[in-house]
């Protein structure tokens, strides 16, 4: 895949996750929410907090884990997100 192809899906990825967190989330959700998205799509066999953390917050694994695993424990998906996933998918 050449350079254009990977900006696009990395574009693509962007506003899915972007519409995602859009609307009404406690403040600082959406930023844990999108890296926890991005580790999820990241290289690597282990897709738990610990692994993704480092991938997504190199200089700050520590702070990142803590974010990461209260946003999993703590839990996002509310029916808004699920709505927003089902007319993602639907319309395609």
């Amino acid at each position: 895949m050449g350079r254009h192809g990977a900006k696009d899906i990395e574009s693509r990825f962007t506003g899915y996750v972007e519409e995602l967190v859009s609307g009404d989330r406690p403040r600082g959700s959406g930023g844990s929410f999108r890296d926890y998205c991005t580790g999820l799509v990241m290289p690597g066999e282990r897709k738990s907090v610990e692994p993704m953390a480092a991938i997504t917050a190199a200089r700050a694994t520590a702070a990142q884990h803590q974010s990461l695993l209260h946003l999993s424990v703590k839990g996002v998906v509310d029916e808004d997100v699920l709505t927003k996933v089902l007319r993602w998918c639907c319309r395609r």
